[in-house]
């Protein structure tokens, strides 16, 4: 340690202000802090490099009580685990005791210590967060490297040089010159977004967002995705990481950290690897249905066809959960795609209804697929429903549901409103108005 930082250790009377601190962040969930003498010791150890701050453990207890309050009262009396900040390499082993007397549970420190990664085989509460602004081993902040990498006017990456480079590259680049850390990355890719929606990206070769990079021979159902700013990942790897993040996504909802999960929707990376997901699927199945020896091996079933298969959303009253969250995703997604193709629908289908004398020459379905195939982005099997959700006319009202004949809706040339109750006439049954069985039971 260096001999002017002696006057940065830390006393008896700091911890104390410190534990106040810690039991107020703490007390919410029940749980008092309390530090061991030997916490006191280690905290002012030479072994720690750099002196440990007052205002690096009250970040600690701050952000910790924030993620994990809960969970960490969860574990329980005699449970040992550890807080750990990425961010300083502060390494926090506690230990959890119930308190008869006062009916809490005593979070213990036992010690504290600045070790980079530092190893453990108890459960890690961890916290990490990136200045992208500020230097980083010696070199430039993150923030001012991509600022460097980017033509503000032009909307364009270029490789340092003024040569031009995908934004692919530009992120290999930011990996070599700094580190892999997932959540400093996702920072970065935040960064990236913001000034292409600032500044128009202007890269044709970025429209594509993840396309397939190489097939598995082994499981050709997981093959390898690359994803543009992300990088390449296998198709199981990424459904994986969806499903931490989504987890994360329920334990900041436990904590009511809502802004926190907007911001991870909207702007952190579970939109595009869903997208990734959703389009990796899609073209799986393309190459199944293609045939040929690339065609083999290829699940018929599969996660896009389970969520926003055409039959599945055409049957809409047998429509799963998933299903409706993946066509509010799709529509969330490509917003302004989708209303204005059913706003072009809607336009068509009245043209339509009137040229024809109050009825289409097509069935409902093939309409939306002409008008779906005209708009990027946007599928025929999610914009059916969204019209159907959010437009009413003459010819669709409230009472045409699933299943019953409406002019202009289902009806053909072979098929006109009362066809529900001529088909069963043929079998000596009868309908109501509506469609419906009459009641024949025997009172």
């Amino acid at each position: 340690m260096r001999i002017n930082e002696f006057d940065n250790q830390l006393t008896k009377n700091d911890l104390d202000s410190l534990e106040t601190f810690a039991d107020k962040v703490f007390g919410k969930v029940g749980i008092d802090v309390n530090f061991t003498r030997h916490f006191l010791d280690r905290v002012n150890d030479e072994r720690n490099r750099k002196q440990i701050s007052m205002g690096e453990l009250t970040r600690l207890f701050k952000q910790e009580a924030k993620r994990f309050a809960k969970p960490i009262a969860r574990l329980g009396p005699d449970a040992e685990a550890v807080m750990k900040d990425l961010q300083t390499d502060i390494n926090m082993p506690f230990v959890l005791v119930w308190d008869e007397r006062n009916e809490e549970l005593d979070l213990i420190a036992k010690t504290v210590m600045r070790k980079k990664n530092f190893k453990t085989s108890d459960q890690e509460f961890t916290i990490e967060s990136y200045d992208l602004s500020a230097p980083r081993d010696g070199k430039q902040g993150v923030s001012s490297w991509i600022l460097d990498h980017f033509h503000r006017n032009k909307g364009m990456w270029h490789d340092g040089r003024n040569r031009p480079a995908s934004r692919e590259e530009v992120f290999n680049m930011l990996v070599q010159t700094y580190d892999k850390n997932e959540f400093m990355l996702a920072k970065a890719t935040e960064f990236m977004d913001t000034l292409e929606a600032k500044f128009g990206r202007k890269d044709e070769e970025l429209e594509e967002e993840s396309t397939i990079s190489t097939m598995n021979k082994e499981d050709p159902n997981d093959p390898e995705v690359h994803i543009q700013g992300y990088g390449v990942v296998t198709l199981r790897g990424l459904e994986k990481s969806i499903v931490r993040m989504i987890k994360e996504l329920g334990t900041m909802a436990d904590q009511g950290n809502f802004d926190n999960i907007n911001t991870s929707i909207n702007k952190g990376l579970l939109q595009t690897k869903l997208q990734a997901v959703i389009d990796t699927k899609a073209d799986l199945q393309a190459i199944r249905k293609k045939g040929g020896p690339k065609s083999r091996g290829i699940a018929r079933e599969s996660l896009f066809d389970t969520l926003i298969g055409e039959d599945s959303v055409r049957n809409n009253n047998d429509e799963s959960p998933f299903e409706k969250l993946a066509r509010k995703y799709q529509v969330t997604l490509y917003k302004r795609a989708y209303a204005r193709a059913a706003e072009v629908l809607h336009a068509m289908l009245q043209r339509k209804h009137k040229e024809n004398n109050g009825k289409w020459r097509h069935a409902l379905g093939w309409y939306v697929a002409k008008i779906a195939d005209g708009f990027t982005n946007v599928k025929s099997s999610v914009l059916m429903p969204y019209y159907l959700e959010n437009y009413e006319s003459a010819f669709i009202t409230e009472s045409g549901g699933v299943g019953k004949v409406v002019p202009g809706v289902n009806t053909t040339v072979d098929v006109g409103p009362d066809e529900i109750k001529t088909q069963a006439k043929k079998f000596g049954n009868d309908v109501d108005k509506n469609g419906i069985p009459k009641n024949t039971h025997r009172k």
